[in-house]
């Protein structure tokens, strides 16, 4: 059996649809911070945003030149702040922690980065699951608003 290989490329304005569809999927939206719907005139904002500002890196991560999730880096100084979203069709194959892992070693060739975290809300067993695999360890766990999330840090 040959090894799945994951290759990111930088987010292009071509890409805001497909963006759009895979941050409103249901179960996104649910595990999300903001559980909303986005509108497509925030999205748009959020997106022009994203793309003029040096401190947030968007990554699309595709096999065999098909887009199969997105990775997200918001950078501050030496920290990073990692988030993801994966296809649909594509979970439960075991992407996500190779997109993690690859878009790391990604990331740290093009930015000096000491720490990446990822915030995660308490109820969201998949992602839990995902990052301790990628080699994330629980630092700590706070209450926002109505929920619980927990925060890691890459080790």
């Amino acid at each position: 059996m040959s090894e799945i290989e994951v290759n990111f490329r930088e987010v292009i304005y071509e890409d805001i649809w497909l963006l759009y569809n895979w941050s409103n999927d249901p179960l996104s939206r649910q595990m999300s911070f903001s559980s909303e719907p986005i509108l497509k005139e925030e999205h748009e904002k959020w997106f022009a945003h994203v793309m003029e500002n040096p401190n947030i890196v968007l990554l699309i991560a595709e096999v065999n030149n098909e887009p199969i999730g997105f990775v997200r880096f918001n950078i501050s100084n030496d920290e990073a702040v990692i988030s993801i979203a994966i296809n649909r069709s594509q979970r439960g194959k075991g992407l996500a922690v190779l997109m993690i892992n690859e878009s790391i070693k990604y990331i740290k060739k093009i930015k000096y980065i000491e720490h990446i975290y990822a915030y995660i809300k308490e109820e969201n067993a998949p992602s839990i699951r995902t990052f301790l695999k990628a080699n994330f360890l629980l630092v700590e766990k706070e209450k926002k608003e109505d929920y619980f999330y927990l925060k890691f840090r890459y080790s």
